[in-house]
This record gives C-alpha cells, structure tokens and sequence, in this order.
C-alpha cells in the first residue's frame, strides 16, 4: 500500500569520476527510472519516489524533483531540498555548489547554482 506523503525521496547515481574511469572501474549501481528503483549488484534492488541514472540531466532531475517545490513555495509551502550521502557519492555533482562552477547554462550546472 502506497501513501501520500509530505516527503519525497530520489537517488541519482552518479557517473564515473576520470579516475575511477583509469583505473578501469565500471559501474555497480544502475538505476531504472521508469520503475524508480536502484539496483546494486545482480540481486539487490530498491525503490524511491525517484531515480536517476548516471545519464540524467540536471535539467529532468530539476524538472521532476525541485520545479514542484518552486511552485509550492510561491503558493505558501515551505520546502526545502538537500543533498545526503557520503563523501564521492555526487552531492556536489547534482547540487552544484563545488568551488568550481561551471557557466551559468551549462549542463552541468546544477541545482542550486
């Protein structure tokens, strides 16, 4: 049974960083997000509101996850949106709030530029 709930939940996995991508690595974590459900390995799967492959645009994440809480905000709501997972995870890749910010209008921008 499914219920309706104030909060939401997405897991975006992250591409490969240069380094991991040198040294061979490939990647353990796929997520389908037509099923918004993450896989680890051949036998582990898990749902979210949300998921994101690594291939996912800042723009569809914004679209699907934080364009609704705009809109709520300018309605009244409070929202908020934040990033959680451990240090590599992609916090900074999807925020966008590294040192280095890319252009404004870049793909890779991020969130909350």
């Amino acid at each position: 049974m499914v219920e309706d709930t104030n909060v939401k939940v997405a897991v975006r996995v992250r591409p490969l960083i240069e380094r991991e991508a040198l040294d061979g690595a490939t990647p353990c974590v796929l997520a389908d997000q037509e099923l918004a459900c993450v896989g680890l390995g051949h036998d582990r799967k898990f749902t979210f509101d949300y998921a994101f492959g690594c291939s996912a645009k800042q723009e569809d994440v914004y679209s699907a996850c934080v364009a609704p809480l705009v809109e709520s905000c300018f309605e009244g709501y409070n929202c908020t949106v934040f990033a959680y997972g451990q240090t590599g995870s992609g916090k900074t890749h999807t925020m966008g709030m590294g040192s280095a910010a890319p252009p404004a209008g870049c793909p890779q921008e991020g969130i909350a530029p």
